[in-house]
């Protein structure tokens, strides 16, 4: 919004010293930010400074200089010089029919019929000002309608009285919804389709202006008219809005009308516009019309001295009762009574946002000027904070992919049915959404992983085939078996119908590794995301340092049919604070690619990380470093196929007497071939033995291993290779 400080000293008293930049100030620190000072020089010599307004929405009072004006009559307790408010008794048209068919959209409607116009260019005076606002002037009678829009902040439109049509040997003007499909021409000559929820001023042909928008090209004002219907209303915000967004027809008018202007200036602000084309042009009112079948009144509010001392935390010396009085009259409301201890007055319609004592408080308080409030320093928190800092877990999980060269991609918690069935096959449990965007948005996503794997075909089209991407975000499980059904009902407000939990998941296809002069790349594999797998779950607190590893990969193709049978690996992991964080990892089932477009293999993981939210991941322990020194003892170890290696080092982790003893187990090899039967495999381990009191012998070494190897045997049948 801009406004001219030229036109602003002729509506209040602005003292002279006050220069701009002081002026600009003020307003912004009462919330009327000042974005833009422009100095300006008019063809008429004139010198002006435009001040660029950010007027939020709540505020369509500031809209106009007269707004403007009593903001800073409150802010530097000077007077207002409005025009005096004009008084008429016409009485209306006989010739003329007003009605109003479409009462709820149009709450108010004032018209006046002035005869005896010429028509003409606007006086100099008339043509700086609305220059200054950036409007090319067109007219007298046009240029005075913007003019008291830009000064009052009601819009207001003219019709050629002559081309309206009649009925009945009457001039109609009906205030009504559009027929679904009529057509208006409006003034930037453009053939408008109307549709039913548009709000239009029709006469007995049919449409001749949207209402609060545009009026229409075949009642526009010419240098041929001499009588016009001058119009002022009061149009329900939300159906402007509506037009103006299915028209895609924005203007000055419908700016105003869209945030709501004041109902009970309409009629003052049509007689302002009369009386001036009345002096501009010569012409005669000659009617006048008020359709206002329920006024709107003022709201009543009350508010005390120790109200806004309480509230607002300003000293007592700071503002008194009579100073709350001053600027609440300044700012257009009236005092009416006293009331229990309290001031009640009466907020104008034109400040919508004032309906609670605490608006008043605030609008005290943007007047004193939030400065005046004492810096109060913050108590001092004594005891450390209890509880699990998510920011910590979070920035933990996104660090850790990141270093190892993953992507972060942020989807919509929306999906696909047929694709989280794919993941999922319980998903028929999905909650679903009401007023979904599409069928491909439905329901609220209970995996991370259908998006990040259609982010891969997205990426695969555009020939970017080397993908490493992880999301960090929530899935919603719904905690009833049908979840549809219950949504409104009792048990659905009593307690959530979602179980929200915090998943990540990651995907890596095509080759990783570093290019340059010394380039490494390998096709991704599932040792390739189970390795970036086992390094997150060791920095979120779990470890497969110790003898035995609180991380468990476990083969379960069963139960994770969605994943390569060679490759389903489920994963339980427990952290420092005992968090049992569960997921999977594997590749991508072949018969599932073309389901997500895809041509190569994608290897990728998920974690529930809720439980380490409420856990979290435990403090870091030391021990000292081992003063003795140990043995170290390889076993190579011929075993069934089905025999997993996780299960020997276990079961040797398990054995009393190797626990005063035994520090680590390792797997470094597996062999497969033709010195070994079909259905066996050598698995070659090492096992670390020290002990704490004194240095390892081989002969207690070798008594270990005796016990071990019979053990074993017994066990597993394996055989020493």
């Amino acid at each position: 919004m801009r406004i001219s400080c030229n036109w602003l000293r002729e509506l209040v008293e602005i003292p002279a010293h006050l220069d701009v930049q002081e002026l600009a100030r003020l307003l912004t620190m009462a919330g009327l930010e000042i974005e833009a000072i422009e100095s300006l020089n008019n063809e008429s010599g004139e010198s002006d400074i435009l001040l660029t307004v950010n007027v939020t929405p709540n505020r369509p009072d500031a809209l106009s200089h007269y707004g403007i004006a009593r903001e800073l009559s409150a802010l530097l307790n000077v007077p207002c010089l409005f025009p005096s408010e004009i008084s008429q008794n016409l009485s209306a048209d006989e010739e003329l029919k007003i009605e109003v068919r479409a009462s709820d959209a149009c709450q108010r409607y004032s018209c006046c019929v002035l005869d005896g116009v010429k028509v003409g260019p606007s006086p100099q005076w008339l043509q700086t000002r609305l220059a200054a606002m950036d409007i090319r002037s067109i007219n007298n009678v046009v240029d005075i309608t913007n003019y008291i829009m830009f000064e009052m902040g009601q819009p207001l439109h003219a019709f050629d009285y002559a081309t309206l049509a009649q009925r009945k040997g009457k001039t109609e003007v009906v205030v009504r919804y559009a027929q679904a499909g009529e057509e208006l021409v409006t003034l930037d000559s453009q053939s408008r389709t109307l549709k039913a929820s548009d709000l239009v001023i029709a006469d007995a042909r049919g449409p001749i202006a949207l209402a609060g928008v545009m009026g229409g090209q075949n009642t526009e004002v010419k240098a041929a008219t001499t009588k016009i219907l001058l119009e002022s209303a009061y149009f329900e915000p939300a159906g402007v809005r509506r037009t103006s967004k299915t028209q895609a027809l924005s203007t000055d008018g419908s700016y105003r009308f869209e945030r709501g202007v004041d109902p009970n200036a309409v009629k003052q602000a049509l007689l302002r516009a009369a009386s001036l084309i009345s002096e501009v042009t010569g012409a005669r009112l000659v009617s006048l019309t008020d359709y206002y079948p329920h006024a709107i009144k003022a709201v009543e509010v009350a508010v005390s001295l120790a109200r806004v001392l309480k509230v607002s935390g300003l000293p007592a010396n700071a503002v008194s009762m009579h100073d709350i009085e001053r600027i609440l009259t300044a700012l257009g409301l009236t005092k009416l009574r006293e009331e229990k201890g309290e001031t009640v007055f009466a907020v104008p319609t034109s400040r919508p946002d004032l309906t609670r004592p605490i608006d008043l408080v605030e609008e005290v308080l943007r007047i004193v000027g939030y400065d005046k409030i004492p810096e109060k320093a913050a108590a001092a928190i004594s005891q450390p904070v209890l509880g699990v800092d998510k920011s910590e877990v979070l920035s933990k999980v996104q660090h850790t992919l990141m270093f190892a060269g993953f992507h972060e991609a942020v989807n919509l918690a929306f999906g696909s049915p047929e694709k989280i069935t794919a993941i999922l096959p319980y998903a028929e449990q999905c909650i679903h959404i009401k007023n979904p965007l599409g069928a491909d948005m439905s329901v609220m996503r209970q995996s991370l992983l259908p998006k990040l794997l259609d982010n891969v075909a997205l990426n695969s089209r555009q020939s970017i085939n080397d993908l490493r991407l992880f999301e960090l975000g929530a899935i919603f499980v719904p905690k009833f078996e049908h979840s549809s059904e219950h949504y409104g009902t009792e048990a659905a407000h009593q307690e959530s119908w979602a179980d929200e939990r915090l998943h990540v998941a990651a995907v890596l296809s095509g080759n990783y590794g570093w290019t340059g002069t010394d380039s490494i790349t390998l096709p991704a594999d599932f040792y390739a995301i189970k390795g970036v797998l086992g390094q997150l779950l060791r920095q979120l607190g779990c470890s497969t340092e110790s003898l035995i590893p609180n991380i468990e990969f476990k083969r379960n193709a069963q139960t994770l049919p969605f994943l390569h049978p060679q490759s389903a690996v489920s994963v339980k992991a427990s952290t420092r604070s005992s968090a049992i964080i569960e997921g999977f990892v594997g590749q991508l089932h072949p018969d599932l690619m073309a389901t997500f477009a895809l041509t190569k293999p994608v290897f990728l993981f998920e974690l529930n990380l809720s439980p380490v939210l409420v856990k979290g991941m435990g403090k870091k322990m030391f021990s000292p470093i081992a003063k003795f020194p140990g043995i170290e003892r390889d076993l190579a170890l011929v075993v069934d196929e089905r025999v997993f290696a996780g299960e020997l080092t276990s079961f040797i982790a398990s054995q009393p007497m190797l626990t005063p003893y035994l520090q680590n187990i390792r797997v470094f090899d597996v062999y497969r071939g033709s010195s070994l039967p079909e259905s066996k495999k050598s698995v070659a381990l090492s096992l670390f033995f020290q002990d704490a009191q004194k240095t390892m012998t081989d002969e207690l070494v070798n008594s270990l291993m005796a016990q071990l190897i019979p053990a074993l045997a017994e066990r597993f049948g394996a055989a020493i290779r």
